[in-house]
């Protein structure tokens, strides 16, 4: 069979990489040769490594069996297949020998002591390579030598998290072993992500973080967009269960203020992370002043004593939210306090599809402050589910105005649990009601009725206009 050079190298790599995105290190499957012929083991001789560096396995030695077994087969010193090598096969000063065999074989790879590096059973030569599999150990040889002038280098199995188009927490040195504190290492690869522009990942499994993750501190400088992208977020849709058990999780202990802050002007994107507290204190997760945030398929696991789930802005002037165009969609709150905490200019935020579970409580799931005189405005929440048995209120507003609720749902109140609480100062904002649970019976308290727009549509209740109302998924009314 005839390849195009060029085309093949670039598909193989564009191949790997993918494969090592999803964790899967690759061992090649038999070929379809006929048995006079033999094939090489791959590209253009076997290597090997000492575990954990770039030196080679200078005097290593390769054992090999027939599959399963522990009965030696041959294998040959060129693809003419009439002269065996010995058994085992000692590599080189470089870790490198000729290795030639059909079929499949079982391979025991041991340094010069004989003390054993990897076994690897139903190991195919180079013919094909459809079903790859691995082990994790990072010591798979055979794609040693692939280069490509495009690529700059020669491939390793570790290079796939040190060379790709990203930038790997684990390449600055974390373990994300649940017990090392990888918080130097995560400020590393941020800074780096942020120099470069490169989307910064992290491993499914659990990364400790002891201290405080800082994207970004100066709220008067323009920072390149950060996307963060993690392995997959848990929910749990029954029970009280209050910690992930999957996916990526990032355990913060970290309680002198919020466990990942960013403050300069810029957007940051999170998805796909459990942010999980396993401490016992009731700081928010994420704190923004002038960075815009995209959060979504996220998951926000609160500690003992409840955390927040978002800050947007604090208290004055000098800290007022200026990260407009903020959106925090399809994300899961557990065991929180507030999802959301909009204070001081928090404007233009859309909060929707959300779900605000069982285990979280307080006085309300979501509260807007925008601080007198001022006020927050222009905000959308729609389509967020609340659990309200351990919360008064689900939205509490206070110098809110201009401000659009549509859809929202509120299960399991009773007639002392109110879905919007206003006080006098929140004006001009619109109410839609979602599914409101039948023990409920307030459902926007205001101290002075009229001075916002509410349209009641539950079981075709006439609204606040005098008009049946149907409100559609999208946040439109139909009268």
């Amino acid at each position: 069979m005839t390849f195009r050079k060029s085309k093949f190298w670039s598909l193989l790599l564009a191949h790997l990489f993918f494969l090592a995105a999803l964790g899967i290190h690759p061992v090649v499957m038999p070929p379809t040769a006929d048995a006079a012929t033999q094939s090489i083991l791959p590209y253009p001789r076997f290597k090997a490594f000492v575990t954990g560096t770039s030196d080679p396995l200078a005097g290593g030695k390769l054992y090999t069996y027939l599959p399963g077994t522990t009965t030696p087969t041959n294998t040959y010193t060129t693809s003419a297949g009439t002269v065996a090598n010995a058994n085992p096969v000692v590599l080189d000063a470089n870790g490198e020998a000729d290795v030639w065999f059909t079929g499949t074989i079982k391979l025991v790879l041991t340094d010069s002591d004989n003390v054993t590096v990897w076994t690897k059973d139903n190991v195919g030569a180079v013919g094909s390579y459809g079903s790859l599999t691995g082990d994790s150990t990072g010591n798979i040889s055979g794609f040693d030598n692939v280069t490509n002038t495009g690529y700059g280098g020669t491939l390793r199995s570790g290079d796939f998290i040190t060379k790709g188009p990203w930038v790997d927490v684990r390449a600055k040195g974390a373990v994300c072993d649940n017990t090392t504190d990888d918080s130097a290492a995560f400020a590393l690869a941020t800074t780096e992500a942020l120099t470069t522009g490169k989307e910064l990942r992290i491993p499914s499994g659990w990364c400790y973080l002891a201290s405080q993750w800082v994207l970004s501190s100066d709220n008067t400088a323009h920072m390149k967009p950060l996307k963060i992208v993690g392995g997959g977020a848990d929910s749990i849709g029954a029970g009280l269960i209050y910690a992930p058990s999957g996916g990526t999780v990032l355990r913060m202990t970290y309680g002198s203020g919020p466990k990942v802050s960013t403050k300069s002007v810029g957007l940051v994107e999170f998805t796909g992370i459990n942010f999980y507290n396993s401490g016992t204190d009731n700081q928010a997760f994420i704190y923004t002043e002038g960075t815009t945030i995209h959060a979504h398929n996220n998951a926000f696991w609160g500690g003992s004593n409840k955390n927040d789930g978002f800050h947007f802005g604090g208290d004055n002037v000098a800290t007022a939210f200026q990260g407009y165009g903020t959106v925090i969609r399809d994300n899961y709150f557990q065991k929180i306090s507030r999802a959301a905490y909009l204070r001081k200019y928090a404007n233009a935020v859309v909060f929707s599809h959300n779900n605000i579970w069982n285990g979280s409580g307080g006085t309300s799931a979501i509260e807007i402050d925008g601080k007198t005189p001022d006020s927050a405005t222009g905000n959308v929440f729609e389509g967020n589910l609340i659990e309200m048995i351990n919360y008064t209120n689900g939205f509490k507003l206070t110098n809110a105005n201009n401000n659009y609720f549509a859809g929202n749902s509120f299960f399991d109140g009773n007639s002392s649990t109110r879905p919007y609480y206003l006080d006098s100062t929140s004006t001009y904002n619109m109410f839609i009601e979602g599914f409101i649970s039948s023990g409920t019976t307030n459902f926007v308290y205001e101290p002075t009725a009229g001075k916002n727009t509410i349209h009641r549509n539950a079981q075709g209740q006439a609204s606040s206009l005098g008009e049946t109302y149907l409100n559609v998924y999208n946040g439109l009314g139909i009268r």
